[in-house]
């Protein structure tokens, strides 16, 4: 019998989710990301999660799209840019 354990995340922006987990120890991101509608990108840094709600991720998505129209590819680093 699986273990339901009920997580409040947090966004970066400060909004929260209530996450019915059914794994006990871990979780299943995209189970996550379906029962929730939000999102989850690595971090390349910590090799962590950053969970985002669906605001943000529209917003992120969005940036992410005009910085890749100028540049002209995917493949940088946003820690490059801001440094």
């Amino acid at each position: 019998m699986l273990n339901v354990s009920k997580q409040t995340l947090q966004c970066p922006c400060g909004a929260t989710v209530v996450y019915d987990n059914p794994m006990t120890g871990a979780m299943n991101v995209g189970h996550f990301l379906t029962a929730t509608g939000w999102y989850s990108w690595h971090n390349n840094f910590t090799f962590g999660s950053v969970l985002v709600c669906p605001e943000c991720r529209a917003k992120v998505n969005a940036l992410a799209k005009e910085i890749v129209d100028i540049v002209k590819t995917p493949y940088i680093s946003l820690n490059s840019i801001l440094q």
